[in-house]
């Protein structure tokens, strides 16, 4: 058993292919099933179930695991510490991401800085719909970074659980809630709203619920599209511009809504008398180091958070 074993391994568990993982890795699906057979056979384990479908974790598989993704991580640590210099051809990244567009701004940016002079590029940001789904990802496949949003009356509860599950908050941001309407609307001179204010227009709320992020606040004021008598539904964040743009419908986001708008149509409004905001954090590992390129993302993800 040796590191590039586990390491091919680890992204046949990844990957969910040996085709893929063999792909990522530039060598041939044959080498790389023979490094896992090589390695199930010096384990004495069978590690996955094969079939045509893809390649699955055995019981015993998963627990091999959970056992080599903390090795990989700290191995990992010390080549982007101490062997990955300026003059290294590789930038690698990996961010896990409950669906936020701050972060892929950030991805954006941290790509056009520092991806220009390298031959690979390795940059995995997966997003996840949910807070839980988003960390067991994060810690399952020990991505570098994680991106999660939370409401600010959970705020105990929430790092209660970072704490079981040994995460650090590397950068934390509350941002004020929003109601956006169209440059035309009734309410657009204001310089504040109020839900009051908000009676009666139709509200813009998504059918399923596990959609929102730090862009669209959903649950305020313990809010529910079952019982709201005026409401425009939808599945797609694409249909907010063409409906907030052409109705006097509104929706509530936040000041980070308006990083990525690009319409003059809309306008966004503090909305008064909240007692809850969303906040977005950055995660990373308790008592791990960050390399050079988590370090970098993060001083891009401040920069823009603190832009808001």
């Amino acid at each position: 058993m040796n590191i590039q074993q586990l390491k091919l391994f680890s992204d046949v568990v990844q990957y969910g292919s040996v085709n893929k993982a063999a792909q990522v890795n530039y060598i041939s699906p044959s080498t790389l099933s023979r490094s896992i057979q090589e390695l199930e056979r010096s384990t004495n384990t069978v590690l996955f179930q094969r079939s045509y479908s893809g390649m699955k974790l055995t019981q015993q598989g998963e627990e091999f695991f959970v056992v080599v993704q903390p090795i990989l991580y700290d191995i990992q640590q010390l080549e982007d510490t101490y062997f990955n210099d300026e003059g290294s051809d590789l930038l690698r990244l990996t961010v896990c991401v409950q669906q936020n567009s701050l972060a892929m701004q950030c991805i954006i940016e941290f790509y056009n800085t520092y991806a220009a002079r390298k031959q690979h590029i390795d940059i995995v940001v997966p997003a996840y719909s949910s807070f839980n789904e988003t960390l067991d990802a994060m810690i399952k496949k020990h991505f570098m970074l994680g991106v999660v949003q939370y409401n600010s009356m959970e705020e105990e509860d929430v790092m209660d659980i970072f704490n079981r599950k040994r995460l650090q908050v590397l950068y934390r941001k509350s941002t004020p809630v929003h109601v956006v309407i169209n440059a035309d609307h009734p309410l657009a001179s204001h310089s504040s709203l109020t839900l009051e204010d908000l009676d009666p227009y139709p509200r813009l709320s998504y059918i399923n619920t596990a959609v929102p992020d730090i862009n669209y606040h959903t649950d305020t004021n313990n809010y529910s599209y079952m019982k709201t008598a005026r409401r425009i539904l939808i599945k797609e964040r694409a249909q907010l511009t063409d409906l907030v743009s052409y109705t006097d419908a509104y929706f509530l986001g936040t000041s980070a809504s308006q990083i990525t708008a690009d319409n003059s149509r809309m306008r966004y409004i503090p909305l008064e008398g909240m007692n809850n905001e969303p906040v977005t954090v950055l995660l990373g590992y308790q008592n791990h180091g960050l390399n050079q390129n988590a370090q970098r993302f993060l001083d891009i993800f401040k920069r823009a958070a603190e832009s808001m």
